[in-house]
């Protein structure tokens, strides 16, 4: 299932490399990780304000500049629901892209 959500873009950080553990396992990431502030749901009696999430988005060299220069600003993440595999656990969201606010509301 896809689906958006609006946030406010609070840092950035890139996570390009490549190695291999002291077992001889490579190893090798191209992301960025988009940190966002998350309000808490207003229905829970007992969380208020907000808190920081982090969504990973692959390709480093097509998305750091874009997300460096929106940081401090209402993004749109594009969000994928990836069923959980086995019953009983829990599905993943996976990030598959942003825009700015306004670059989306211009689409839509």
């Amino acid at each position: 299932m896809k689906f958006t959500q609006n946030v406010t873009l609070i840092g950035v950080v890139g996570k390009k490399g490549a190695g291999e553990l002291d077992n001889g396992q490579k190893w090798e990431t191209d992301r960025v990780e988009l940190h966002v502030i998350t309000p808490f749901p207003e229905s829970d009696s007992m969380a208020h304000g907000s808190t920081v999430t982090c969504y990973q988005v692959q390709d480093y060299a097509k998305n750091y500049q874009d997300a460096k220069a929106l940081v401090h600003q209402e993004v749109v993440l594009h969000l994928f629901m990836q069923p959980a595999k086995k019953l009983g656990q829990v599905g993943k969201i996976i990030c598959e892209g942003f825009s700015p606010v306004k670059q989306h509301k211009q689409a839509s």
